[in-house]
Formats: C-alpha cells, structure tokens, sequence
C-alpha cells in the first residue's frame, strides 16, 4: 500500500535526493523513453528506484541513443545515476532499516 511505513520513510525529506523533480534531471532520450511505458512522478523516490530498476532490466531491449545515453552496464549505467542522484543510495539504505527486522 502506498501507506507503508517503508514507503513513507522512502519519501521523507526526499526532495534533496530527487533533487525537485527527478526526471528533468534525466537525458533527454531517457526521459522520451520512460513517457513510453509508464507515468512516473517526479518527487517520489520509488518512482526514480522503479525506473531505475524497469531500464535495467530491460537495458538490452533499449535503443542505441539511449544506451548510449545511460552508459554500459554496470558502471556506467551506476555512474549515470549516482552522478544525478549522489544523495539516493543513503537515503534508500536508511529508509530500508525501517524494515530490518521483517
């Protein structure tokens, strides 16, 4: 449910980490593909985690421009969103610890 206490702590104090809007942030390319799938919210961190994830895992169905755009897989691709999004993995890591002992 969107009232989980895992996706609360998610987006406390998250507008830092998505820096506002986090798809403006993103390449062009990348944003055009994302528009083609889903409708994602700018200011929610499990979006950004979720597009993160869904481009990933679909990383070798991407066109070349946007490969190209995000980089190999792993390091660029990491590279790509740690350079957008340096704030990201500590904030995610301590909203997981709310749910450590589940």
């Amino acid at each position: 449910p969107d009232d989980s206490a895992l996706l609360q702590s998610l987006q406390k104090d998250s507008i830092p980490v998505v820096r506002g809007d986090w798809k403006v942030h993103l390449s062009s390319e990348l944003q055009e593909d994302l528009r083609r799938f889903r409708t994602y919210k700018g200011s929610h961190v499990r979006d950004l985690l979720r597009a993160m994830r869904n481009k990933k895992h679909h990383y070798r169905e991407l066109p070349d421009h946007v490969k190209a755009s995000l980089g190999p897989v792993p390091d660029g691709y990491l590279r790509y969103f740690s350079s957008r999004f340096p704030r990201l993995l500590i904030h995610t890591y301590n909203a997981m610890v709310t749910c450590k002992d589940e």
